[in-house]
């Protein structure tokens, strides 16, 4: 578990962020603009970021295959 915490922190600030932006304002402010791509804010950032700590690390420490604990056991 704690190979995922910081992934899990990263996620969950970046949901809370929005979160409060959304109960406070009633909308979420996006303000990052990169090369007319896509706007989005520092929240986003942080959830995407954890989100690929979060992949990387299970693949690097998942023990059997590739999809580690996603396969069903059904014995």
């Amino acid at each position: 578990f704690k190979e995922y915490l910081p992934s899990l922190i990263l996620i969950g600030s970046g949901a809370v962020s929005n979160l409060i932006d959304r109960l406070w304002r009633g909308y979420v402010i996006d303000y990052l603009n990169i090369v007319n791509w896509n706007y989005f804010n520092l929240s986003d950032v942080l959830i995407i970021a954890g989100i690929l700590l979060f992949l990387s690390n299970y693949l690097k420490y998942s023990k059997k295959s590739p999809y580690g604990s996603l396969l069903i056991d059904v014995s």
